[in-house]
């Protein structure tokens, strides 16, 4: 039986309509809106070894491409050595940017991930306490923190003198060296002797690390591995007299800086050199 629509506007309807199917089908029209998957967040507590909560520690987040260099977190590299032997590159490096977050009155955070692929590494510090590092695993972490060591360095001459003005510092050798730089104002410590001669370096943790000692007229004094731990944070360091020298190295114009070495040849009074 005829509708009485003609025939041509019944295909016309008909093409219109498939269309429409097909477009809804493939997505291109009516795509409800969905939601992101959620990202666990990362909850846990900052405790003394004792159990007590501290509150108002500081969780520094460890940047994704920081993580990225580090396979082992606690396998140190040769730029800490290069640090400690006072290669100053690391200062001159872009920052990179820590988020923190700071625990609750219970010691309680939460934190999401920063990338779901990589482990989230976290530096955290409190006064009072040594630096922290470590890993979280997803869903739940405790973080427990212990008192540093206070390391003394007595900076003497062959006669076991005092020498005046020195200047430590103390680069640890069981991290890995990215994260030390990243973190070089946390976990690089530098002192300067007091009128006794003493270099106290304070809320140092256990570990393996590299020493430079230096002063005006002395050798400089680098020494490693450095072991500190309970009982063994006192260290007697005697340099003979040394030499120095300040100068410049001029580039030639349109030329690129780089880095390099200089080498200098003392000519003592009695013309030797």
């Amino acid at each position: 039986m005829d509708s009485g629509v003609p025939r041509t506007s019944r295909q016309r309807r008909g093409a219109l309509l498939l269309f429409t199917a097909s477009l809804l089908t493939s997505g291109t029209l009516g795509r409800l809106p969905t939601s992101a998957p959620a990202r666990l967040t990362v909850h846990g507590s900052v405790r003394e070894s004792s159990g007590s909560p501290v509150p108002g520690a500081q969780i520094l987040r460890v940047a994704s491409q920081v993580v990225q260099s580090c396979p082992d977190l606690f396998l140190g590299s040769r730029a800490s050595l290069w640090l400690a032997a006072g290669w100053r590159y690391a200062e001159s490096e872009e920052s990179v940017s820590q988020a923190t977050v700071r625990v609750d009155s219970q010691g309680q955070f939460g934190l999401a991930p920063q990338d779901p692929d990589r482990p989230e590494i976290v530096l955290v510090i409190a006064d009072g306490y040594a630096p922290h590092l470590q890993p979280l695993s997803s869903g739940s972490s405790n973080v427990v923190l212990r008192e540093g060591n206070d390391v003394t360095v007595h900076f003497l001459t062959p006669e076991d003198k005092i020498v005046e003005g020195a200047e430590a510092l103390l680069v640890p050798l069981f991290i890995c060296g990215p994260v030390v730089r990243a973190f070089r104002d946390r976990l690089v410590w530098r002192g300067r002797g007091n009128a006794q001669g003493e270099i106290r370096l304070l809320e140092v943790p256990d570990g393996t690390y590299a020493l430079r000692v230096t002063a005006k007229g002395r050798r400089v004094s680098t020494v490693a591995p450095l072991l500190v731990q309970r009982g063994d944070t006192e260290f007697r360091i005697r340099a003979p007299q040394g030499r120095s020298a300040k100068g410049s190295v001029l580039v030639p114009p349109r030329a690129i800086a780089s880095s390099g070495t200089v080498l200098a040849f003392w000519n003592d009074p009695d013309g030797s050199k």
